[in-house]
């Protein structure tokens, strides 16, 4: 949003009749390869943004150019999105007992007390100002106890 401010109103006409013209065809093809409105969704938000910064390239908002472009755009996002989410593989853990789930013990040292305490140590390190950093009064957590 705070991108799209920085155009000319001009502009933002432009973009706003190019997203209202383009919307629905380029969900459609998105969702063609994800199989999912949600991911359709973001790769459309993308394809979106890139089309944004691209605006000055784009001709006329219902020229065939444009439709192009945008659906070129969205097919290789989406066909991206769909390859990185082919390398997730989920893990199911029905019909397992709990004794049979490996647990890496990596991840047990995270909850331990001696992490717990190299991290207060870290933030005690920091300016005064920099603990309230982002929102969060990191001050007030050097005070918790686990």
């Amino acid at each position: 949003m705070l991108l799209f401010m920085t155009y000319s109103e001009e502009e933002q006409e432009k973009f706003t009749s190019i997203f209202r013209q383009h919307y629905r065809v380029l969900i459609g093809k998105a969702y063609d390869i994800l199989h999912s409105h949600h991911l359709a969704e973001d790769a459309v938000e993308e394809a979106f943004i890139r089309a944004l910064k691209h605006l000055d390239r784009l001709s006329e908002t219902d020229s065939m150019r444009t439709r192009r472009f945008l659906l070129v755009t969205v097919e290789r996002i989406a066909i991206t999105m769909y390859h990185k989410n082919q390398k997730i593989v989920p893990i199911d853990f029905e019909g397992q007992d709990e004794e049979s789930i490996e647990i890496d013990p990596t991840w047990e040292r995270f909850s331990s007390e001696e992490t717990v305490q190299e991290i207060k140590n870290i933030l005690y390190g920091l300016k005064t100002e920099d603990r309230r950093q982002g929102g969060v009064d990191l001050q007030s957590c050097l005070s918790m106890e686990l």
